[in-house]
């Protein structure tokens, strides 16, 4: 069964460094297994050195010429700050000379002597049944590497800058077969999950309207409190303007025992 990887390389130097660096030789920088960093290390051998490494003797300038094509990219573009990006993509399938990676490789090895920046990258184009792949980052003289999450997402803009749009009409027929019945699973699982949540939706609504009729209660009970409350109030003034009235027969009566006294 053919698989295929995409080779994603993008990497940005002064001019002068590559009119160095495009003189030096792939078969002078080791890149032994493991050096990309795939986790199936057949899988490694086969951009590594599975049929012996067609760009041994190449120079990087011979290189990247190599991938100059009308399905593949291979270009070295100035800019006006006196640098250069060099560029290559290819989709490497299983039946080809893979390993032609291993000189991309060597030109990332060989260039963390220069004031170099970039990436290389080997992305699942969606027919292996392995790993997505994994992109190694040149940064300060160093090179880092870390597993593609998702190479289809990673590989869609580069399956279009090399073959259009239209190419998607045919992958459509063949890449996405497991993953739009995986999608159907997806929304056939989900269905139950929306259905419930409607009934949920539907039984909360009677509860939601009992608390609007138990609130609106409340207001008027609140409402109508308010005289009663105005009234103990009311009350509390007549039990005090009462108590004068109270000690008054008092003092009478204690007014006429005196009265008789005297008498």
């Amino acid at each position: 069964m053919g698989w295929g990887y995409f080779l994603d390389a993008r990497l940005h130097l002064p001019a002068t460094a590559w009119a160095e660096l495009s003189e030096k030789k792939t078969s002078d920088f080791a890149t032994p297994v493991g050096w990309w960093g795939l986790k199936d290390k057949e899988l490694e051998r086969r951009f590594v050195d599975m049929f012996g490494d067609v760009s041994k003797g190449w120079t990087f300038g011979k290189l990247v010429k190599h991938f100059a094509g009308k399905e593949s990219i291979g270009v070295v573009t100035p800019d006006e700050d006196g640098a250069v990006a060099v560029r290559i993509v290819r989709l490497l399938s299983k039946d080809m000379d893979t390993d032609v990676a291993r000189g991309v490789a060597a030109m990332f090895e060989a260039a963390k002597a220069y004031p170099a920046d970039g990436h290389v990258s080997l992305a699942n184009d969606g027919t292996y049944v392995g790993e997505d792949g994994v992109t190694v980052t040149l940064a300060k003289g160093k090179l880092t590497r870390k597993a593609i999450k998702d190479g289809w997402a990673y590989t869609e803009h580069l399956a279009m800058e090399l073959f259009g749009e239209d190419i998607f009409e045919d992958l459509e027929e063949e890449m996405p077969k497991k993953a739009a019945k995986a999608s159907k699973k997806v929304a056939k699982a989900s269905k139950p999950a929306a259905k419930a949540s409607k009934k949920v939706a539907k039984a909360s609504k009677p509860a939601a309207k009992a608390s609007k009729k138990v609130a609106k209660a409340s207001k008027k009970v609140a409402k109508a409190s308010r005289p009663a409350a105005k009234v103990a109030k009311a009350s509390k003034k007549v039990a005090k303007a009462s108590k004068p009235a109270a000690k008054a027969p008092k003092k009478v009566a204690k007014a006429s025992k005196k009265v008789a006294k005297k008498r």
